[in-house]
């Protein structure tokens, strides 16, 4: 594995504008990198430090093939798509939306072959409230509104592990509604993945307050827009490469799809050609693995 100066810039090229990354609420020019978020005082400061040295200290937890874990969001609305995915056989992370139609049955597909389920929990966002659907919390909610929210959406789903956001640019950056909802998932015996959906969230920040295991997505794998969906099959070759790099350089990578046509189509013809070199692993996984080391690493540096 390159552990060499070369990481440091791999870290500086993931660090883009919130444009640069919002899935669904803006139209992004590289959505496929992570965003870091700015301090906005000094004991932001101190915080973002804590992760990323956290993001530091990961590149040393394997040392055999890079791990890649692919995450599968908006399911939940098509099953016959969400079906060809999860029969595929290649482990994923189903990201399931609370209260939609199939969102038992494909739970139940999901666990029936091995794959992981999670919620993508929708939270509000500052454009398109239209896109958030059912079971969304949203900046006016007090506490007992957000955990009542919480438990109905979770009954919808079953064999749930963790959750992750849907949209939620507004929301992901209010500290005090983010330690709620973490607080809530903690109390569950989730993770959390963050969507990374604005470069000013503190979703992650927050739940390493609380104590919560948690990891940060890497890349948007099929994002696009209508001027580019002609592309999108070489789009997804491309950053899914990107992706590559990311695990070879670092020792992991989560990715983020969808469940679009061209997604399964490069999931049966060009991923058995991409992945000799590496493993492909279920989120809970990397979350294990990257919370107790840093747990660790911290531990010794008191």
């Amino acid at each position: 594995m390159k552990l060499s100066i070369g990481l440091f810039a791999v870290l500086a090229s993931l660090i883009v504008n919130a444009s640069d990354i919002n899935t669904f609420e803006l139209s992004p020019s590289d959505p496929c990198s992570v965003a870091v978020a700015q301090p906005a005082n000094v004991a932001d400061a101190l915080s973002l430090s804590d992760v990323w040295q956290q993001q530091a200290r990961i590149q040393s937890i394997f040392n055999d093939k890079p791990k890649v874990s692919i995450v599968v969001d908006d399911l939940g609305d098509n099953s016959i798509v969400a079906k060809q995915l999860l029969n595929l056989p290649i482990k994923v992370t189903a990201a399931i939306l609370p209260h939609t139609p199939h969102a038992t049955k494909i739970a139940q597909w999901a666990a029936d072959n091995g794959h992981q389920v999670i919620m993508h929990l929708p939270m509000e966002a500052f454009s398109r409230p239209d896109l958030l659907g059912p079971g969304a919390l949203r900046a006016n909610m007090d506490q007992q509104k957000i955990e009542a929210t919480m438990t109905s959406s979770a009954a919808s789903i079953p064999y749930l592990r963790g959750f992750n956001n849907h949209m939620g640019s507004l929301l992901t950056e209010d500290p005090q509604k983010m330690r709620w909802v973490m607080e809530s998932a903690k109390k569950r015996g989730w993770f959390f993945l963050d969507s990374k959906t604005s470069e000013s969230s503190v979703a992650q920040i927050v739940a390493n307050q609380v104590g919560l295991k948690n990891i940060s997505r890497d890349i948007f794998l099929d994002h696009h827009t209508p001027a580019n969906i002609s592309q999108l099959d070489g789009i997804i070759l491309k950053r899914f490469k990107k992706a590559l790099k990311i695990a070879e350089q670092r020792g992991h990578v989560v990715i983020i799809c969808h469940p679009y046509p061209q997604t399964v189509k490069f999931f049966e013809q060009e991923l058995p050609k991409l992945v000799e070199n590496i493993e492909l692993v279920t989120l809970s996984q990397l979350v294990t693995s990257v919370n107790s080391h840093n747990s660790g690493a911290l531990a010794g540096e008191k």
